[in-house]
């Protein structure tokens, strides 16, 4: 609705397989670690079962144009799906599927949030966010390094909707607050804009929506449609918002290189995860102590892992053998240079 009311009209389709990781959505739901099961399920814009595959390849849903971009999510708790659901091969093995219908499409890797702790306090949320948003890139820096010793121009960019989340209730809940978006209290503000502790309001849909606009067109989303529930005022305020956070954080640096991204993910934000883990799902589902020890022996496994220059880290690159180490096509046999999935919980 955004794109049709700014002359840039969208056609599209969906494959949305409820809470699942990118390695369901390409492997399955009970299909185990064979076949590509996974691209034929969930719902679609009209009905279910679309092979995904075929689709992308030679599009029969949305006339004889071309899917020229993917929008792609992975579930929020990063470090874990990085880990345990193979996001780095499984989102590269999803991008190939797009390249082989469009050489010259983009995926887009969504960053999805993390629940938040604190509704009456969201500071530790925003400053977590603002940790993850360069995880996330190191994702795609990953992904794209492997791309460009290849020799090819395709690339995963990243749409920081986390961030800009951050961004948004950050400015609501403090000082001044926004007109029309602010309530009377954090809370208030916060309940404006989530339903529970991770899915938004109309409010916080809407904003998101402008930034996934933003982001894909490279166009400012001022004046766009609104929905019917959404006051002119508080659309205004969010499109500009939107805007100013897409261009801005499009003149950031993206992480520098693979080193630096395991110096950071070893270092910083091992830490950072781990501890918000702790405190936002162990410590609720029971013993405090429990909790720690968890995070003890977490913390230091996962530490050690990301700091490693070889396979069992997935944001090692190693030219002598990045080609064998993706996945194949399917209906294709490959020898894959594989990596045993921890089972740690």
């Amino acid at each position: 609705m955004i794109a049709d009311s700014l002359g840039t009209p969208a056609v599209w389709n969906q494959q949305n397989l409820f809470g699942s990781s990118i390695r369901e959505r390409v492997r399955g739901r009970g299909a185990g670690e064979t076949g590509w099961a996974g691209y034929s399920q969930g719902e679609n814009r009209n009905g279910a079962g679309l092979n995904v595959i075929d689709e992308l390849r030679q599009p029969k849903t949305i006339g004889s144009d071309r899917y020229d971009a993917l929008i792609i999510t992975e579930q929020h708790t990063l470090l874990g799906s990085l880990i345990w659901n193979d996001t780095v091969r499984y989102l590269r093995h999803f991008h190939d599927r797009l390249i082989d219908g469009n050489p010259e499409a983009t995926s887009y890797l969504y960053h999805s949030w993390i629940s938040l702790n604190d509704k009456d306090d969201p500071t530790r949320w925003i400053a977590y966010e603002r940790e993850a948003y360069w995880a996330w890139q190191c994702v795609a820096v990953r992904i794209n390094q492997s791309l460009a010793a290849e020799g090819r121009t395709d690339r995963v960019l990243p749409l920081p909707a986390a961030a800009s989340l951050a961004a948004l209730v950050e400015r609501a809940t403090r000082g001044a607050g926004l007109p029309g978006i602010s309530g009377s209290s954090v809370r208030q503000t916060m309940d404006r804009l989530f339903r529970d502790d991770v899915h938004l309001t109309s409010l916080g849909t809407y904003y998101t929506a402008l930034v996934s606009y933003a982001t894909v067109y490279r166009r400012s989303p001022l004046g766009a449609w609104a929905p019917s529930d959404i006051e002119e005022a508080q659309a205004a305020l969010l499109q500009q918002m939107a805007w100013t956070f897409v261009t801005e954080s499009a003149g950031e640096k993206s992480a520098a290189s693979l080193e630096a991204c395991r110096a950071f993910v070893s270092e910083t934000f091992v830490y950072t995860y781990w501890s918000y883990v702790r405190d936002t799902y162990w410590r609720q589902e029971g013993s405090v102590v429990r909790a720690y020890a968890k995070w003890l022996q977490h913390l230091s496994r996962w530490r050690y892992r990301f700091s490693r220059g070889d396979y069992d880290n997935p944001l090692t690159y190693n030219a002598a053998h990045d080609r064998a180490y993706w996945y194949p096509p399917p209906g294709r046999e490959a020898i894959a240079v594989t990596r045993p999935v921890s089972q740690e919980r």
